[in-house]
């Protein structure tokens, strides 16, 4: 009986790590294809790259997108409920930052210049919300040992 219990418990533990590592792949996944798909505006307000360039990037990344944000609200819902606020300030996030560059992409370069500063700060909140809940699976990994 003992014994019985201890490998339910083990096998318990690792059934939820591995999908905590699923949860921590699709969302590093996620993140990496909205700054992917994002980074290249900058470029095109200081001259850089042109706005073609930075259309086809952000095409290219959204005409199929990944299902990585489906898969971690899947995971998060189904095991992880105490993750859905970090998902959420995720997906805000994600959705702030899309949103300011479709206006940067429909200004002259000369005028979303003025734009440049909100959008580090709106990456720079991505990455935050991207490390915040990254900490958090990895916390919720060790109490699975």
């Amino acid at each position: 009986m003992v014994t019985y219990r201890l490998n339910a418990s083990k096998a318990k533990r690792e059934f939820k790590r591995e999908k905590l590592e699923a949860l921590f792949q699709a969302l590093h996944s996620y993140c990496k294809t909205i700054r992917v798909a994002t980074t290249s505006w900058p470029l095109v307000i200081t001259g850089k790259a042109s706005r073609e360039l930075a259309l086809e990037t952000q095409t290219k990344h959204y005409l199929d997108p990944p299902d990585d944000i489906d898969r971690c609200t899947l995971l998060v819902a189904l095991y992880f409920r105490e993750l859905e606020s970090n998902l959420e300030r995720i997906k805000e996030a994600a959705t702030e930052l899309n949103t300011f560059t479709e206006k940067l992409g429909e200004e002259s370069p000369s005028v979303a210049q003025k734009y440049l500063d909100g959008f580090h700060l709106k990456l720079d909140l991505l990455a935050e919300e991207e490390t915040t809940m990254k900490l958090r699976i990895a916390e919720i990994a060790r109490r699975c040992r």
